[in-house]
């Protein structure tokens, strides 16, 4: 802000004019004394008078499109000049349609922009689930309970009866197209094929750095009719010039380890039974080797079918060697959990990047 200082001789009146930073005087800037209601405005020429002004006053100077100035009066000072500057934080918010960045001042259509630390959700398998409540005029619905299925997303509702009604999904100007094709009816019926039915469902949130929703016909004209039902774009992190930085992201999860008791399934010996007793009436016969209930019959009928390089048989084929093998596993009664699991069960999500 570059400010002149003339002193003026009457007291309790300010003068100035207002410019620009190419020097071409302002009309209609607004000037108002911090804390009072008292103010004026500049002429066809940038030139204001503000009276009854205090001595040691604060002046606010704001005007569209260029940010608001304060400037402090000295003991006495009773004029002063002021250059206008412009708002740089304005004028660099853009909207992303996926092939190209526009100034949001010359965007006439309906886009919202969402940065992705404001709206990552925890655990989110999908990264469109990420939008729900998080837009005006976008509508994400779980309709289905399988863990991992595709959500519902209209943007300004259902534009066809028929017809498709999901939004285009572009990551980085790449048109995303669904692994499987989902109609109206399959999404709403729990059909499995929905798991496969998102198109950004492989997205990791963590890479994602801001979401552009496009959701008026300005969006039509770039990518024609698939655009009808609306546009997501999604902006993806890029390296950025300057010292490199570590970005880290964990997640951590408990809970109390498994135990049987929780769950009404047999112990060792009461399947080494149920076995038996299928043995008995001929149903685990020597050819379980080639089915897939092979377990422990069919690892005891390996043994007494497979010779060693001398000629013996792991296993003899006689009542008491098969009865004193199976006798083992009925007493094994293995607790996985504990083997599996120490104190408690954790799952540790990491992942880090390097900008």
């Amino acid at each position: 802000m570059l400010i002149t200082n003339i002193v003026s001789a009457q007291a309790g009146t300010v003068r100035g004019k207002v410019t620009d930073s190419s020097g071409r005087p302002l009309q209609d800037v607004s000037i108002i004394i911090r804390g009072t209601k008292t103010g004026a405005s500049t002429n066809a020429s940038g030139e204001f008078q503000l009276n009854g002004v205090p001595e040691r006053s604060t002046l606010v100077l704001s005007f569209v499109g260029l940010a608001t100035q304060e400037v402090r009066l000295a003991a006495g000072q009773r004029s002063v000049n002021v250059v206008m500057r412009e708002d740089v934080s304005n004028l660099a918010d853009v909207v992303v349609t996926g092939f190209q960045r526009i100034d949001k001042k010359k965007f006439t259509g309906a886009a919202v922009t969402l940065r992705a630390e404001d709206v990552r959700t925890a655990g989110s398998v999908d990264v469109s689930r990420m939008l729900e409540g998080r837009a005006a005029g976008v509508s994400v619905q779980n309709v289905s309970s399988t863990f991992g299925s595709a959500p519902k997303v209209r943007i300004r509702g259902a534009t066809s009866i028929n017809g498709e009604n999901k939004p285009l999904w572009v990551v980085d100007g790449v048109v995303l197209e669904d692994i499987v094709n989902i109609s109206n009816e399959q999404l709403s019926s729990g059909d499995p094929t929905t798991l496969l039915g998102s198109s950004v469902a492989g997205i990791n949130a963590n890479d994602i750095e801001t979401f552009d929703i496009l959701k008026d016909a300005a969006a039509t004209a770039l990518y024609g009719a698939r655009a009808m039902n609306g546009v997501v774009v999604i902006t993806t992190k890029k390296g950025r010039v300057g010292k490199p930085t570590i970005n880290y992201t964990g997640n951590f999860s408990t809970q109390l380890k498994l135990s049987y008791s929780n769950y009404n399934i047999m112990n060792s010996a009461e399947q080494m039974s149920v076995l038996g007793e299928l043995d008995r009436k001929g149903i685990l016969a020597p050819d379980i080797l080639s089915r897939a209930d092979y377990g422990v019959y069919g690892k005891m009928y390996d043994l007494i079918n497979t010779p060693d390089a001398n000629g013996n048989f792991a296993l003899i084929n006689t009542t008491e060697a098969k009865a004193d093998f199976l006798k083992r596993y009925a007493t094994a009664n293995t607790d996985w959990f504990s083997l599996l699991f120490k104190n408690s069960l954790t799952r540790l999500y990491l992942q880090a990047s390097i900008c």
